[in-house]
């Protein structure tokens, strides 16, 4: 093949990584937020003002340790401070956060089937040409994923803290229990 035509082959298949990385990165983010609104609003609390802290001391998380996934696997899911465990779901509702971003934009890029190094990138060369509203299109189906999957984990939360149990004792996600007790089904 002439060496051009390689070179671009290899400069679209680190676009494509690169824009994985970049739609990993933002999920992760959005689901640092998504846990902030899943700790905070069920106890009423700000969900836009204060700082992060450890439930079990209270100290501040401090900015180096509030990475997404990474700051929890530095600290071997301890608290800096008092080393009490912190659950491994904050880490998961953020990789999961990023794993939507990224099926979001392989879905916007190029459509169902998309792979990496795949035949033809028609949305990958638009976006690297300046075409941004692809990037825009992604970024707000992207928040709107992650509104669902906030929505359903709220939801779940408050019905396993409800009580709602299935025969063997499970949580069973029934929403009748918060109105058998007068609470919002909503």
């Amino acid at each position: 093949l002439h060496e051009s035509v390689l070179s671009h082959v290899a400069a679209a298949a680190w676009a494509e990584v690169a824009l994985g990385a970049m739609a990993f990165l933002w999920g992760a983010m959005l689901g640092s937020f998504v846990n902030v609104v899943l700790h905070r609003l069920p106890r009423g609390a700000s969900v836009v003002t204060g700082r992060s802290h450890c439930p079990t001391c209270g100290s501040q998380v401090r900015s180096r340790d509030n990475v997404p996934v990474l700051g929890w696997l530095v600290l071997r899911g301890r608290c800096r401070d008092c080393h009490a465990a912190i659950s491994c779901r904050y880490p998961l509702i953020e990789a999961a956060c990023g794993a939507i971003a990224v099926a979001v934009a392989m879905a916007e890029l190029d459509g169902p089937g998309w792979m990496p190094g795949g035949p033809g990138r028609p949305g990958i060369d638009r976006l690297l040409s300046g075409d941004w509203h692809i990037a825009a299109r992604w970024g707000v189906r992207t928040v709107v994923a992650v509104a669902m999957l906030t929505w359903c984990l709220l939801e779940h939360d408050a019905d396993t803290a409800a009580g709602a149990t299935d025969a063997v004792g499970r949580p069973s996600g029934r929403r009748g229990t918060r109105r058998q007790q007068g609470g919002s089904a909503v």
